[in-house]
């Protein structure tokens, strides 16, 4: 098998039709999320004014249901609130804090989220990649077996029985960090990085098990490429080991990588129920589980639409990634990616 490949030169209204299309598609999911969403929360039995926790008075009760709309049929709630999503992005009022709006109490809760998303995934694909990359050069060596023993940690165990143990030891052992808490406006200076002790075991604790995920994924990947005939052939031509790992290996090796990303990357975006609560981090994983138990019906529809649209976002970017990765990958009609 030669080094080089074909190229394939797609055309921008073929790009366009097919970005359009996943477009349509994802219109589509959110609709039905939001359909299925919207009446299984209404068939669970309770409601989020359930008189078995708070009685109410018979009128007082009538009073509440009209003033959020709960007296209608529930396919006109659905419209009503569907109308009201679409034409002024205008999510409700939340039932837990009825003083603020949907829309501002995950904006605010968000960003708190995203901090943490957004530096786990800096951790888990930074160092999961380079510990991939070196147990692939170097199987069987001492990296290779640690580099396998973290990737079985990060797989096998559960997130907050990793923030236990962190915890454990570096918050009461050795009382080198805080126990919880999320300074999100507080900045720390260590060494030439701005940095809040406040962040470091939220971070590592999230960060380990789409680390190992990705550790697996590149070794795996890696090893698969070094073994074909194209990089036996670029090695017997005498290239320098780093045009062969970046112009041939890397390359070939990004497809499951980005497959990686696409999968790991919503979820920490929106957060872990479990971290959150264990280092008491006001996040979207907090708002989810407490209206759930709450049956807050306008914060459980907006979560489950924000994660549904993440989700088809993240597959609508990483299918667009596998074209310019590997340009034989097809898009559309022309052989679905």
């Amino acid at each position: 098998m030669s080094a080089s490949r074909p190229r394939v030169t797609y055309s921008g209204n073929s790009m366009a039709r097919y970005i359009f299309g996943r477009i349509l598609s994802l219109i589509l999911v959110l609709f039905i999320v939001s359909v299925v969403t919207f009446f299984l929360m209404h068939q669970v039995p309770g409601g989020p004014f359930d008189e078995t926790k708070a009685p109410l008075p018979p009128a007082a009760k009538e009073n509440i249901l009209r003033k959020y709309g709960l007296d209608k049929p529930i396919h006109i709630q659905y419209l009503n609130y569907m109308k009201n999503a679409v034409l002024h992005f205008d999510f409700g009022i939340p039932f837990q804090q009825p003083t603020t709006t949907v829309t501002a109490l995950i904006a605010k809760s968000w960003k708190v989220t995203a901090q943490v998303g957004l530096m786990t995934v800096t951790l888990a694909f930074g160092l999961g990649i380079t510990l991939g990359i070196y147990a692939a050069y170097h199987q069987n060596s001492w990296v290779d077996n640690i580099t396998t023993f973290v990737a079985m940690l990060g797989i096998t165990v559960p997130s907050f029985v990793v923030a236990m143990w962190l915890i454990l030891f570096f918050a009461v052992r050795l009382k080198w960090l805080p126990m919880g808490g999320w300074n999100a406006s507080e900045t720390c200076l260590i060494g030439s990085a701005y940095i809040c002790t406040d962040w470091i075991l939220p971070v590592v604790a999230y960060a380990l098990g789409p680390l190992a995920i990705i550790a697996r994924y590149t070794r795996s990947s890696v090893v698969d490429v070094m073994r074909q005939d194209f990089t036996r052939t670029a090695q017997a031509k005498g290239l320098g080991e780093q045009a062969i790992m970046f112009r041939h290996i890397l390359r070939n090796a990004l497809i499951p990588m980005v497959t990686a990303l696409g999968v790991i990357i919503p979820n920490l975006l929106t957060g872990s129920i479990f971290i959150e609560a264990v280092f008491r981090i006001n996040g979207l994983g907090k708002f989810f589980v407490t209206s759930i138990f709450n049956r807050d019906y306008p914060m459980i529809m907006a979560l489950f639409l924000l994660i549904a649209f993440l989700w088809s976002l993240t597959y609508l970017f990483t299918d667009i990634v596998y074209t310019w990765i590997d340009p034989r990958v097809r898009l559309g009609a022309e052989g679905g990616v």
